[in-house]
C-alpha cells in the first residue's frame, strides 16, 4: 500500500529536528554523503509498473571515533495496511546452531581461530524490483539546511543490516565463500582448511 506520505512526514520532522543540532547535521550529511559517494544508495528512475513502497530514516549516535553517527534505515515502519517491508521477508534458518555445544568445542580445542569481516551487511545486490520496494526521501540540500526541502528519492544498492533477510543471507555468502576458498586450497591443506572453517 501507498506509505509515500507516511514517509515525506518522518524526513520533515526529521530535517526539522536538524536545523537545530547543527552538529549533528553535518554528521548525519556526511553519511549521507558517504553512501552516496561509494554507491551504496544511488538515484534511480523505475518502471512505473513496479510496486513501491518507502522506507524512513533516522540515525543512531555512538562512542566510535570512526562513525560518531550512523543512519538507519526502517525497514519495520509500516503503512496504512499495517504491512512492513520486514513483514514479506523471511527469517530463514539459524546458522549458528548449539550454543553450549559451540563453547564446549571452545573451551575443549587445542587450537581455535576467531574471525569478523568487515562491512559484510553490504555486500548483496538488490535487483531492481527490491530496489524499488526499499526507497527513501532525503532532501537535496541535505539534512538540516532549509526549512523546505526538495525531497529527493534514493534507493540502497544493496541489502542493509536492518533486513529480516540480512542474516541469512550473510550465511549464505559466508558459506559460499567459504567453499570457493577451500576448493581453491592445496589439496593437502584442504582437510585442515575444511575443519578449520567449517
Amino acid at each position: 500500500e501507498e506509505n509515500f506520505n507516511v514517509t515525506k512526514k518522518r524526513a520533515l520532522a526529521l530535517n526539522k529536528k536538524l536545523i537545530k543540532l547543527p552538529e549533528l547535521r553535518d554528521q548525519v550529511n556526511n553519511e549521507i554523503n558517504k553512501y552516496m559517494t561509494t554507491g551504496v544508495w544511488t538515484e534511480e528512475c523505475f518502471d512505473q509498473n513496479l510496486k513501491k513502497h518507502y522506507l524512513p530514516l533516522n540515525y543512531v549516535t555512538s562512542q566510535s571515533t570512526t562513525t560518531p553517527t550512523r543512519i538507519i534505515i526502517d525497514p519495520s515502519a509500516k503503512g496504512k495496511n499495517n504491512i512492513s517491508l520486514n513483514c514479506t521477508q523471511r527469517y530463514g534458518f539459524s546458522h549458528v546452531g548449539d550454543l553450549r555445544g559451540i563453547l564446549l568445542k571452545f573451551r575443549a580445542a587445542q587450537q581455535v581461530s576467531v574471525g569478523d569481516i568487515s562491512k559484510f551487511f553490504n555486500s548483496f545486490k538488490l535487483t531492481t524490483e527490491d530496489r524499488s520496494l526499499t526507497r527513501m526521501l532525503i532532501p537535496k540540500e541535505g539534512f538540516g539546511v532549509t526549512e523546505n526541502p526538495t525531497l529527493i528519492e534514493v534507493v540502497p544498492t544493496k541489502m542493509g543490516f536492518g533486513d529480516r533477510a540480512a542474516p541469512v543471507l550473510a550465511v549464505i555468502g559466508k558459506n559460499s565463500n567459504v567453499a570457493t576458498f577451500i576448493a581453491e586450497t592445496a589439496t593437502n591443506h584442504q582437510d585442515d582448511v575444511n575443519r578449520a572453517l567449517i
